[in-house]
């Protein structure tokens, strides 16, 4: 398996205590994401995730070293699939990554 983006290395600051952590996104909700991948076309990422509070939330997707957030609401329970695009854009996607119908 060929890997088609060269791995990147970030310098963390030293800090007391336990090691460093470096995180491309984070999300702020009840939602947990479970999966980031860079889209073939487009440069931004495609996220799924789960809603896992059982309420409807307003899930804020944040990446530092990308300097974007993005900020769409889901239902309780949902799984969820975006693509977020450089520009701020969330657009909603089916299971198969596809545009939904």
């Amino acid at each position: 398996m060929a890997w088609h983006e060269p791995l990147v290395a970030m310098r963390a600051e030293a800090r007391e205590g336990g090691a460093a952590s470096f995180s491309l996104l984070e999300a702020v909700s009840g939602s947990a994401v479970t999966t980031v991948a860079k889209l073939s076309e487009g440069g931004g990422l495609i996220v799924r995730g789960y809603e896992c509070a059982g309420e409807p939330a307003e899930v804020t997707l944040t990446s530092e070293p990308l300097g974007q957030s993005w900020r769409f609401c889901v239902e309780p329970h949902e799984i969820w699939t975006v693509a977020l695009g450089e520009d701020g854009t969330v657009t909603r996607l089916n299971l198969l990554e596809g545009p939904l119908a």
